[in-house]
């Protein structure tokens, strides 16, 4: 990502916390959070007005299923919600009205009495705060879309959320290991006159044990060479028969990135 890409993100969070606990101006803090959703890769829809849901956020889940949210953002000049300031009989109506399977409420912090009930109500609590630090850690490290959904539906604790995070950067580790190794191996001449430059999973292990702390797994291994799999193309279905020996050539990584690039434009 680029300086100022990550100094947009930057403002986003800051602009996510600060409006928070501006209560002036509680418009201010729906538009913060219908951002930062959307930065977090999601569909939104924008509701706000008096009695109204702030936004509805639609979840992939499938290519044939869709999970609807119903998001509820709520200021406070103190910066804790309480009980007072949430009604869920009426969380549950805009639940309704927009045809969504769960809520999210967002604040700059909540009370116990408003953390039981959304408990009980299953509601799903996140903060101004985490929000923010979402989105920066999105912009570093992507969640998956399953992931995303489990932040926002189940209202994971910070534990919970931080071995989410930990795996998603474990990810991108694996993905940049193995895609720097192979294009390591398909650029040495000693490896090309002796392996023609293609690494099955055990060679990119050998490889790479030594990189991290704690090795990748050949399971690891296969997860990151299905993601950088091309997609079809005349060059790479030349190559079918190499794929079916379980070894591995490559497009170069600048090539590979335009690809996944690809993915992240606008349809």
């Amino acid at each position: 990502m680029t300086d100022t890409g990550q100094r947009s993100f930057g403002s986003l969070a800051t602009e996510v916390v600060q409006a928070a606990t501006d209560s002036a101006d509680y418009q201010r803090f729906e538009r913060a959070v219908a951002a930062a959703l959307n930065a977090l890769g999601v569909d939104v829809e924008t509701h706000g007005g008096p009695k109204k849901t702030d936004v509805v956020i639609e979840l992939w889940q499938s290519p044939t299923d869709r999970q609807r949210v119903a998001v509820e953002a709520k200021t406070d000049g103190a910066g804790l919600v309480t009980d007072q300031d949430v009604k869920f009989w009426r969380l549950g109506e805009h639940r309704e009205r927009h045809m969504a399977q769960s809520t999210l409420l967002v604040g700059p912090q909540f009370d116990a009495r408003v953390t039981q009930e959304a408990a009980r109500e299953k509601v799903a609590l996140i903060t101004a705060r985490e929000l923010a630090d979402a989105v920066m850690r999105h912009s570093r490290t992507p969640l998956s879309p399953r992931e995303i959904a489990a932040m926002v539906t189940a209202g994971e604790d910070a534990e919970a959320l931080a071995l989410t995070w930990r795996a998603a950067e474990r990810r991108q580790e694996a993905l940049s290991l193995v895609l720097h190794t192979l294009w390591k191996s398909g650029n040495d001449p000693v490896d090309i006159r002796y392996t023609t430059g293609v690494l099955g999973v055990s060679d990119i292990w050998r490889e790479a044990k030594g990189a991290l702390e704690t090795p990748l797994d050949s399971s690891e291994i296969e997860e990151a060479l299905t993601f950088l799999g091309p997609p079809s193309s005349p060059e790479w279905n030349g190559r079918a028969a190499t794929m079916s020996s379980r070894r591995h050539p490559l497009w170069p990584p600048p090539v590979c990135g335009r690809w996944l690039l690809s993915l992240n434009r606008p349809a």
